[in-house]
Order: C-alpha cells, then structure tokens, then sequence
C-alpha cells in the first residue's frame, strides 16, 4: 500500500507538466503512471523490503530512517533509470522528447514521494521485537 504514493503523485505531475498539449495525453499520462506504480513495487519489495526488516531487527526502524530509506532508493532508481535511458527519450511524433534529467522538480517530487513511502511503510508495519 505504501508505495501507492509515487503514482498518486506523479499522475498529476504527468497530466499537468509532461504531457499537457499531446495530442495523446491521456495515454502517456495513463502508460508513465502504470509504469510507476510498477517501478514503486519492485523498489518497495526488492530494496525496501529486506533493508526495512533488518533494520527492524536491530531496533533502528524509526520513522527517520526509514523516510531517508525510501528517499534514497527513490533517487538512486530515478539516477538508474535517467541514466540508462541517455538525456532524452523520444515518446511519440507529437510530442518530440522528454527531458528526464536535470530537471530538480523531479528530483524533489520523487525524493518526497519515496520518503512518504517509506514514512507509509514504516506506520503500517507493526512495531515492537524483531
């Protein structure tokens, strides 16, 4: 549930500032969404997931940590992805590329939206011995 956030945050984000004037929007808004509701899962459940349970384990699970947790995976996986993609990558005849590098905004969106994942994460699953 928790990485629900990052979907919830980009769509509009997606709607407003990506994709307004394509003549395709809704799609592309639709497709970057489900995408990153994918994205969010796999980092949740492969990184977040057992780094969270150990540190749980060793009474270092606070709502601190795992806020700093979700915003370095989000990052790390947006520095991952915007690298292995190169500088631009073209999406369609209508609308010619989309910058995902360099833009701060983003970095910051994603950033607080992995932090607010893992802040989600860290509510949810009860507290108490490892």
């Amino acid at each position: 549930m928790a990485p629900l956030w990052v979907p919830l945050g980009f769509a509009p984000y997606a709607a407003l500032y990506v994709f307004p004037y394509s003549a395709r929007a809704q799609e592309w808004v639709a497709l970057t969404t489900f995408l990153s509701f994918g994205l969010a899962y796999i980092g949740m459940f492969v990184i977040g997931v057992p780094v969270f349970i150990a540190l749980h384990r060793r009474g270092w699970a606070t709502a601190w940590t795992t806020m700093l947790l979700g915003l370095v995976i989000t990052l790390g996986g947006w520095l991952l992805l915007s690298s292995s993609l190169g500088p631009e990558l073209a999406v369609d005849p209508d609308f010619s590329a989309l910058t995902v590098t360099g833009e701060p905004m983003l970095l910051v969106l994603f950033g607080g939206l992995g932090a607010l994942a893992g802040l989600t994460a860290w509510l949810i699953i009860p507290s108490g011995p490892g």
